[in-house]
């Protein structure tokens, strides 16, 4: 496979690691000069808009009638479906983290403990682990699970 063809998605992941670098030098600067800079959310607290696992399903449902053979002669639409999906399943595997890293948090695990629990529960399962965390994500977005006031069916607090 040419590297070319995920040229757009290697792009879109450069931007957000620089805009990561960019909030933290900002975090430590604009104080200095009196502005305010608002907090990070809370990675136990990272969550996707419902209308993200639409995409995701719809994009997992057409990607085997468009990525089919090689991945240097697929036509246009084909590079940018590669191109759309493979960051979003990038995303997912990220909420999918979160949301068990939030339980074992919320479990009473230290966040050390809880990281490495999720990082070694991943590698152990192999090539099962990351669609996990997607489905994990996917359940949590549609079932609010973490009862964080979001998604489809929101979980009654009460």
């Amino acid at each position: 496979m040419r590297w070319g063809s995920l040229l757009p998605a290697s792009i879109f992941f450069s931007g957000v690691a620089s805009s990561a670098v960019n909030y933290m030098l900002c975090r430590f600067t604009l104080p200095r000069f009196g502005h305010e800079v608002p907090a990070w959310t809370p990675f136990a607290e990272f969550r996707l808009p419902t209308w993200s696992v639409w995409l995701y399903a719809s994009l997992a449902l057409l990607a085997p009638f468009f990525l089919s053979g090689d991945m240097v002669s697929l036509p246009w639409w084909g590079k940018l479906l590669l191109n759309v999906f493979s960051p979003l399943m990038m995303i997912f595997m990220l909420a999918g983290v979160a949301v068990a890293y939030g339980y074992l948090r919320k479990r009473g695990l230290s966040g050390g403990s809880a990281a490495l629990i999720v990082i070694l529960g991943t590698l152990l399962l192999g090539p099962l682990g990351p669609q996990l965390l997607v489905l994990l994500a996917m359940w949590d977005t549609v079932f609010d699970v973490r009862g964080l006031g979001h998604g489809l069916w929101r979980r009654q607090q009460g």
